[in-house]
Parts: structure tokens; sequence; C-alpha cells
């Protein structure tokens, strides 16, 4: 009898897995394959990458929705509540490849989030895209983006108050054209990274619709 109350327990549990607790994370996955949620059992499941777009959905362990499938592109945010906590999954990039599986990069991270947080989404988001870039018309990378970015962001101290004010601590508008930070785009074209940032934070930030919660 115990052992049947307690198998009644785990099955009615199965649908109310606990909230992800890693703040901010960086998810790097292949389409049409899914993977489970950071500190949770949610499951994430992508489809088809093509023409800038892909299908995704979030599902409970036993396989129902919790988000229904959606279509998303780069700059997107996927809002849901858990447990009585509001998560976002930010789509940072989404990859065609001529040669091998096309890939989408999410950042997961909480739906309320201090400036500083914010500024890790960015942070890690860059990283995790490993976006092709430019400094002065030189190839350089991501990582080595990022390290100096955090570099400048820590000996700031407390003088960045916002997500827009570290955007501008670390891509002044009136940088030397040898300082300036430029991404190749799909066309081949440079394109501002300045201005990419201040889209996704305008994006990943907005206030959010309604969140499917359980």
């Amino acid at each position: 009898m115990k052992s049947i109350l307690m198998l009644l327990l785990l099955v009615a549990g199965a649908d109310k897995p606990a909230a992800p607790r890693d703040p901010v994370t960086v998810i790097t996955l292949a389409q049409r394959r899914s993977v489970q949620l950071p500190g949770s059992q949610l499951m994430v499941n992508l489809g088809d990458i093509s023409a800038g777009q892909m299908l995704l959905h979030i599902t409970y362990p036993t396989g129902r929705d919790l988000v229904s499938a959606r279509v998303v592109r780069a700059g997107d945010v996927v809002p849901y509540e858990v447990s009585g906590r509001a998560q976002q999954l930010s789509v940072v990039r989404l990859v065609n490849l001529l040669v091998g599986e096309d890939y989408a990069v999410m950042v997961h991270s909480p739906r309320a989030l201090t400036e500083p947080l914010k500024i890790e989404v960015l942070l890690q988001g860059l990283r995790g895209a490993n976006l092709p870039l430019q400094r002065g018309g030189k190839e350089t990378t991501a990582a080595e983006v990022e390290r100096g970015w955090r570099e400048q962001w820590k000996k700031s101290g407390d003088t960045v108050k916002t997500v827009e004010g570290f955007i501008d601590l670390v891509m002044p508008k009136s940088a030397p054209e040898s300082e300036r930070l430029t991404l190749l785009d799909a066309t081949g074209k440079d394109a501002p990274l300045r201005e990419l940032l201040l889209r996704q934070a305008a994006s990943f930030f907005a206030r959010p619709p309604a969140s499917p919660r359980r």
C-alpha cells in the first residue's frame, strides 16, 4: 500500500518540476533536438532551422506542453512560468551551415532581471553565439571581446547603472575607427555590434506578454 501511494505521488508531481535555479545559462542546441532546461525536468524542443526561424516548444517530463510550439527568430523571447517562478528563453542566434547540423544559441534566465543580470545575459549570449567579429577591420573572437568587456565592467565599479550604460562603456559612439567592433552578417557585410546589442537589450528585456503557467 505504501509503495502504491509513493508511486501515485511521483506521477502526480511529474508535471510540476522545480524551476531552473541557474540565473543565466547559455544553451546551444542542434535543430530537431531536445535538451533538459538547467536545474529542472522541463525540456526545450527544437524543430528545423530554416530561413532565419525555427519551431520551439517546452514540455513537461510527461511530454505535455507547457509552452506550445511557436515560430521564433533571433531576438525573440519565450516567457513561461513554473513553480511560481517566471523564466524566459532568449533566442540569440540561429545558424544555418553548409556542412554540419544547423543550431540555435539561446540564453535561459529569470524573467525579472536586475541590471547586472541583464548585462550577464548579453555577455553570455555574445560568447555562446561565437559571432564572427572584427575590431578595426581585424578578426577577433567573441571570447576575447567578452574578457575585455568584463575587465572594463569590473574597473568601472558601480558607475554602470543600466545595460544601456554598459553598452556605452564598452562601445562608446566616439570610439576611434581602430577600436570599433563589427560583425559579418549573413551577406558578408559589416554590421555594427553596438546596434545589435542595443536591439537585443530592447527585445530581451522588454515588458513580457503573459507567460504560460502551470
